[in-house]
């Protein structure tokens, strides 16, 4: 009856050792982002790794320091400019989330009167646009954010009827290592 009972439990411990659950591992992939300059265009990314730029520019008269960003791939344009006031002199940008002092600017290349330039798509939409500085490397001379915006195009008849509207959404932006260049200038 001993031999009964050690062979029950040594099936009962196999039965529970086999019947382990399968462990679930949960794993995060972050995707390097594929230009330091990116967003989605109406849903779809939009990443310029050829024409970049990011320019810090310092008034010592007016204490006023801008940063201005721009990028453009797909006949497409992105440019975005920061104004900080009362500033004291130094090669970064303050860290901050910027909305009202914040100008964005979304545009299209097109022929007008035989030349191709980029025009305007629109107006940006109030309280729509957010840029945020999340850090800002003054040796690597680098800067770290995101930002979106929405351009909105309104188009009237000759009367002053409305006719339509479209609306660009520009959202999910990265500015990831985005290389700046410093200047100073004077009035």
């Amino acid at each position: 009856m001993k031999i009964k009972y050690t062979l029950l439990l040594v099936f009962c411990a196999f039965l529970i050792q086999s019947c382990k659950k399968d462990g679930v591992t949960a794993s995060t992939t972050t995707t390097a982002p594929i230009s330091p300059f990116q967003a989605y265009l109406d849903g779809t990314l939009w990443a310029p790794s050829d024409t970049l730029s990011a320019v810090v520019t310092y008034n010592p008269t007016t204490k006023t320091r801008v940063l201005t960003c721009s990028a453009t791939h797909a006949q497409k344009q992105v440019t975005m400019a920061i104004t900080n006031t009362n500033s004291p002199a130094g090669v970064n940008f303050p860290i901050g989330t910027y909305t009202s002092n914040a100008t964005f600017n979304y545009s299209t290349l097109q022929n007008v009167g035989g030349k191709y330039v980029y025009t305007p798509f629109g107006t940006t939409k109030d309280g729509s646009q957010q840029i945020i500085i999340a850090s800002i490397d003054t040796v690597k001379k680098t800067l770290t954010g995101t930002f979106n915006f929405i351009s909105t195009n309104t188009v009237y008849d000759n009367n002053g009827n409305f006719v339509s509207i479209s609306i660009a959404q520009i959202a999910t932006g990265q500015l990831t290592s985005l290389p700046y260049t410093y200047k100073t200038v004077t009035n």
